[in-house]
């Protein structure tokens, strides 16, 4: 009966692939008869070493009771395996819920495990399931329920065994699998529990005692009164020049460095604690969160800041759902792409040169400004320390819930895959050194490798004085350091993309090194720094030129909205061909990725222009609405956290998605809710204490 039990899981394996063998045939009835009845070489005789005696023992001591569940768990033909459908997952609840009795105690004595497949097509009689352009491999995903003594090399061993033994040339295990096995918390785990725990109690404490000082009729102490000799207190919104940084009324300024608030606190005398306890307390920074826009304000800004992260949101919720699982109609998928406004979702990376170019307008401005009031003179290394110390906290914070946190919150079939974290425990320090786009050398290999931009916007942060102190001094010398800079760039990236023969929407189609691109171009601040400098000459302009002083015919607007419009909404939308299957000669390939992301800058340029000067009619109430001025405040903590709760939804999944776009409208919709409210946490808890404690201890900066 042990050896019947060790034939049937050998034979569940990989059985259900008969689709998928040389010529479409499947196995012959004799090889599937010699498995069932144990003839020829069954698990146990592996290959001395190959599978340990522990998963052996286990195999040979089961119950049929068992063993059925445990092949009734396994990943089965499902149906549409011609039109794509390659996540045979199985059922991970069933074989999780295996139970065995030891010593009179009940315990689980299974594990799921989920194994990827690569397996060659060649000619087929009939039709064989869609794979990538020019490849005749596809990647498939498979569920076996094997014992918790059997650990992910026995299950290779087993499976490549069985491949040798009915001669399946065609199916490979691409990789060691993913196994639940048994769960137990790290030291890392319980630290960083321990760690949030702390500091949410102290939230807590602090805002219980800020209250309880304002239920006394106490003036509650302000970490840092502002100074009342400066004659035009800039607004708080105007205190970042990193568009991922909302505006907030608890930042020091980047270009003075010194502190203000929007609401000024009586003076008393109140000790280092109370000031302290203040930085944290929830009573006094949800009320500086939910504040509108201040008068003095770019405020569209705050608009395009939030419709730009629910952009890049909703690109990710697409591409994730695609990338890190099997969806059960891929081919579904596969046509959204031919549809005009499905661009918007399938080339979604302009939304990240908007941020760009607000970045570079926001520093531009503030710091000329700052500059014009102190006769020239900034300083620089204040400059650089603020900016360290505002991005650093939520980052590390980031880094360190989703390094040892986010590993335990998934339970399904795709969890395990998605909880590897061995990147982070090698590279968590490149991101704390905004390094990370260049080492290491791999997108794939980042801790977080979405936060590759704010690697570029820290270096583009660390040569803007190479363009403001000409900008400021003799402005013709900054702008040709400026146009020297997007030549050198614009230049730098035709080259890259001849030599290497990129297409030119590398996203949307497969080609040879597809992988390069990313690391190529795509993550590299010499080919996107352009909508950075566009940025800082439309900053130049707004602090050369009051809003009262520009003004423009309606002619003139309307030929700039309509040529302007025409060329973003173009840059976007003219890569659908590449989804019928149509090719760009080299030469188009070179110019798009040269000039595309230019182009689309000078499109939203033109937007916070005639925003600015007070031309932008119903765009600019839409854009400067109150409304955006909280979202605008969560920009940051939002965009680190949204694809950890993508990640986490998609670990909770029990079979493979079904692609359907009111389904996934549902999903980014509450993915994006979540990801806000998850950014406010992160921005109460972290971002803005520190930002305070930054005001109590550098008050003279």
């Amino acid at each position: 009966m042990a050896k019947r039990h060790a034939s049937l899981l050998s034979l569940h394996i990989l059985a259900l692939l008969l689709i998928l063998t040389p010529g479409m045939e499947g196995l012959s009835s004799s090889v599937v008869r010699r498995m069932w009845e144990n003839i020829g070489v069954p698990v146990m005789d592996v290959e001395a070493g190959k599978v340990s005696t522990a998963c052996l023992d286990f195999l040979q001591n089961r119950t049929m009771n068992d063993t059925s569940l445990a092949l009734d768990a396994f990943g089965k033909v499902p149906a549409g395996v011609l039109v794509g459908n390659s996540g045979w997952l199985g059922h991970f609840d069933e074989c999780e819920d295996i139970m065995a009795t030891t010593n009179n105690q009940s315990h689980h004595s299974h594990q799921y495990c989920l194994v990827e497949l690569n397996v060659s097509l060649p000619s087929a009689p009939i039709p064989a399931p869609p794979v990538p352009d020019g490849d005749n491999v596809i990647t498939m995903k498979y569920g076996l329920c094997v014992p918790l003594e059997c650990d992910p090399d026995d299950v290779v061993a087993g499976i490549d065994h069985f491949l040798d033994w009915v001669h399946l040339k065609n199916v490979q295990v691409r990789r060691k699998p993913w196994c639940t096995g048994t769960v137990t918390y790290s030291p890392g785990f319980i630290i960083t529990v321990t760690l949030f725990s702390l500091l949410f109690l102290v939230v807590i404490c602090s805002s219980i005692y800020y209250s309880c000082q304002e239920a006394q009729g106490l003036p509650v102490a302000d970490p840092a009164p502002a100074p009342s000799q400066d004659p035009q207190p800039s607004t708080s919104a105007q205190r970042d020049s990193t568009p991922l940084l909302g505006p907030t009324n608890t930042i020091i300024r980047i270009i003075s460095g010194r502190p203000e608030t929007a609401q000024q606190i009586p003076d008393r005398i109140n000790t280092r604690f109370d000031r302290v306890s203040s930085c944290f307390a929830l009573p006094r920074n949800i009320p500086v969160l939910m504040s509108g826009n201040s008068p003095q304000i770019i405020s569209c800004l705050n608009g395009m800041r939030v419709i730009s992260l629910l952009w890049v949101i909703l690109a990710h919720t697409f591409s994730f759902v695609g990338t890190f699982t099997e969806p059960y109609n891929p081919r579904t998928g596969k046509a959204w792409f031919s549809r005009f406004m499905f661009t918007l979702i399938s080339n979604p990376y302009f939304a990240v040169d908007s941020f760009f170019f607000i970045s570079g307008l926001l520093v531009t401005y503030l710091t000329l400004n700052r500059m014009a009031k102190n006769d020239g003179k900034i300083r620089w290394w204040w400059f650089y320390l603020h900016r360290y110390l505002r991005l650093t906290p939520a980052l590390a914070a980031t880094i360190l819930f989703y390094t040892m946190v986010t590993p335990y919150f998934g339970r399904g079939p795709f969890a395990q895959m998605l909880s590897d974290r061995t990147e982070c425990h090698k590279y968590w320090w490149t991101n704390l050194l905004f390094i990370n786009n260049f080492h290491p050398s791999s997108l794939e290999h980042e801790c977080m490798p979405w936060v590759w931009y704010i690697a570029n916007n820290v270096q583009f942060f660390i040569i803007t004085p190479v363009i403001l102190i000409p900008l400021y001094h003799i402005p013709w010398l900054g702008f040709v350091i400026m146009f020297g800079l997007m030549t050198s760039s614009i230049i730098t990236t035709g080259i890259l993309v001849y030599v290497n023969n990129f297409p030119a929407a590398p996203g949307l189609i497969r080609f040879p090194d597809e992988d390069r691109y990313w690391d190529t171009i795509f993550n590299k601040p010499y080919c996107r720094i352009p909508p950075y400098l566009i940025g800082i000459m439309i900053g130049y302009v707004f602090h050369r030129y009051p809003k009262n002083s520009v003004k423009m015919r309606g002619v003139v607007a309307f030929i700039g909205w309509t040529i302007l419009g025409t060329l973003g909404g173009g840059v976007v939308n003219m890569v659908v061909p590449f989804y019928s299957g149509s090719h760009w000669h080299i030469a188009a390939n070179v110019f798009y990725q040269m000039f595309c992301r230019i182009l689309w800058t000078c499109y939203v340029g033109w937007v916070a222009f005639v925003c600015h000067y007070g031309y932008g009619g119903w765009v600019n109430e839409v854009l400067s609405h109150q409304f955006w001025a909280p979202l605008s405040r969560l920009t940051y903590s939002t965009f680190l956290l949204h694809p950890i709760i993508i990640l986490l939804y998609l670990s909770s999944l029990g079979t493979p998605p079904y692609l359907s776009l009111q389904i996934m409208s549902f999903t980014f919709a509450g993915i994006a809710l979540i990801s806000y409210v998850c950014g406010a946490l992160l921005t109460l808890l972290v971002e803005f204490p520190v930002a305070n404690l930054e005001r109590l201890f550098f008050t003279s900066q």
